[in-house]
């Protein structure tokens, strides 16, 4: 009888999806506007994991990255150098591309945000994409959350070295 509550109970039970990596990653993007040490370079989120690449011209701040976040036990990360940059780059496990992502739905959550002035979108046959400031970013990606779309979609955020950000998903 315990058996059969519990198979019950599990075939009922609603599953919400984990946005710990999601708001990290949010948190990135904002840090990367104000922490002038620590720069997010990109965030790839794709089927199975969202790889996270953070730089920094002191590689003290990148070295103590780990411990300051709490992440050195919880997800996979290795660190490099490549010219005058130190980097690291964070592997956290993500669930993503389910059926069913549509590019109106994408076109509508775009609607009801109101961007700032230098916002620029930019819609081909397979790419959607969004060129702004931090918080035409973050806005974009929670509403895509709020209407059950960010794990539908492969997409990829990148922080330009003009200090505008660039959000390009994957139809």
């Amino acid at each position: 009888f315990i058996v059969v509550i519990l198979l019950l109970n599990i075939r009922y039970t609603k599953v919400t999806p984990d946005f710990g990596v999601l708001n990290k990653v949010i948190n990135f993007i904002d840090e990367s506007r104000t922490i002038n040490n620590l720069q997010l370079t990109k965030a790839i989120f794709s089927t199975d994991q969202v790889t996270v690449t953070i730089r920094s011209e002191e590689f003290l701040a990148i070295r103590s990255f780990p411990q300051s976040n709490r992440l050195e036990n919880e997800i996979p990360y290795e660190m490099y150098q490549k010219g005058k940059y130190s980097y690291i780059n964070l592997i956290f496990p993500w669930k993503g591309n389910e059926k069913g992502g549509d590019i109106t739905i994408l076109q509508s959550v775009a609607d009801k945000i109101v961007f700032s002035n230098n916002t620029f979108i930019n819609l081909t046959e397979d790419i959607f994409e969004i060129q702004g400031q931090s918080s035409d970013i973050i806005s974009f990606l929670l509403k895509m959350a709020e209407n059950k779309q960010i794990h539908k979609f492969s997409f990829s955020v990148f922080h330009r070295d003009s200090g505008e950000f660039n959000l390009k998903v994957k139809l």
